[in-house]
């Protein structure tokens, strides 16, 4: 197996994982987690995507997604500064 694919497993297992907790926090009211893991998951999809286009340039149209990741990460961070402004 080589070092690409090796990376592409590893991201999609971190960001399955993630989603899965993601969905059980969500139900638990646990909103902090829920942010956190929000931009973990957009960080190893935004890796995921780029290393399928590095290496596979015939599936550029996946880059289209990557505003999708930014715009998760960027929702995560406005949530995590939300809950910390409800604190005070």
């Amino acid at each position: 197996m080589t070092g690409e694919a090796i990376a592409v497993n590893v991201c999609a297992i971190i960001i399955a994982s993630a989603g899965m907790a993601k969905s059980w926090y969500i139900a638990k009211g646990r909103l902090r987690l829920v942010y956190w893991l929000m931009i973990i998951m957009g960080l190893f999809q935004f890796v995921l995507n780029s290393i399928l286009v590095a290496f596979r340039p015939d599936l550029w149209g996946i880059l289209a997604f990557q505003f999708l990741v930014v715009w998760t990460i960027v929702m995560g961070i406005k949530g995590l500064l939300r809950l910390k402004k409800e604190e005070k």
